[in-house]
């Protein structure tokens, strides 16, 4: 028994799927690629360094799992300061992605140079579309605003590697020249 060919514009929507996957694929390896460039070449004394108040890029990661399956971040928070600190985890994007992931535990109680392990997870619907991606912002907010940009794809043959992140909370006590040239803005977690 034979299958019955599929219409061309179904051939030429699929090619157009996997087309746009690739290329999303290709900017997150870009975006990597420049972050590490960035890091290794672009740095002198005179460098302006991002303002104490900006949020804190923890790592960009890229997630390729098949539809029904789960990628999993792993955040170890470090509570870096002198103060017994709340953390909290939270995501945002398109409702419908961040309805199907979970934290746990969403908020630690931390000791000072205490630290402990926060598990986030993706469940990819059962018939989400091959070459589907979506990306999830995930937000460690203490002393200070850390965030990670998750971009989760849905291939075929996809298969998550857990993701391991380490973040260091803590006041940001170093006086910067350039401090002088920003506006002066209060920690979002609160004081030291």
């Amino acid at each position: 028994m034979t299958q019955p060919e599929p219409a061309p514009q179904d051939l030429s929507a699929k090619k157009g799927n996997i087309l746009t996957f690739l290329f999303e694929k290709a900017v997150i390896l870009k975006d990597k690629a420049a972050e590490v460039l960035d890091k290794v070449f672009h740095r002198s004394a005179c460098d302006l360094p991002p303002p104490c108040w900006a949020p804190r890029l923890i790592k960009l990661v890229a997630s390729f799992i098949k539809p029904g399956a789960a990628a999993t971040v792993k955040i170890r928070v470090t509570n870096g300061g002198m103060n017994p600190r709340a953390i909290q985890i939270e995501v945002a994007g398109k409702p419908v992605d961040t309805a199907q992931v979970q934290i746990a535990p969403a908020t630690v109680q931390l000791s000072p140079m205490e630290r402990e392990w926060v598990t986030v997870t993706y469940t990819a619907p059962p018939d989400a579309r091959h070459w589907s991606s979506r990306e999830i912002l995930i937000w460690v907010r203490g002393a200070q605003n850390h965030y990670a940009r998750w971009t989760i794809g849905v291939e075929p043959a996809g298969k998550d590697i857990l993701h391991e992140l380490l973040v260091e909370d803590a006041p940001d006590f170093v006086h910067r020249w350039s401090d002088h040239f920003y506006c002066n803005h209060p920690l979002p977690g609160g004081g030291p």
